[in-house]
């Protein structure tokens, strides 16, 4: 899985939470939380979507998340860097 943090709080939460599972690789883009953000950090924003949709078509991983600056909102794209869902 491809996660794109945005430099948010998902880059301490997401291997905080998913760090010890075995069978899950978790791909991380933006986990530094730097206080500036390298991309506007919403995810319902299609032009946010670049770096993860890249990242997704370079390692094909099942599943690419691209989350907002405090974790509460997040994008699902396919394994083919297709949008799927918002939360």
């Amino acid at each position: 899985m491809v996660v794109d943090a945005g430099n948010g709080m998902a880059g301490k939460m997401i291997p905080a939470i998913f760090g010890g599972m075995q069978r899950l690789e978790i791909i991380p883009l933006l986990f530094e939380i730097t206080g500036s953000f390298v991309h506007e950090p919403n995810p319902l924003v299609e032009g946010n979507l670049a770096a993860l949709k890249d990242k997704v078509r370079e390692v094909q991983p099942d599943l690419g998340v691209c989350f907002d600056g405090d974790a509460d909102r997040c994008m699902f794209v396919d394994e083919n860097a297709a949008p799927s869902a918002a939360t």
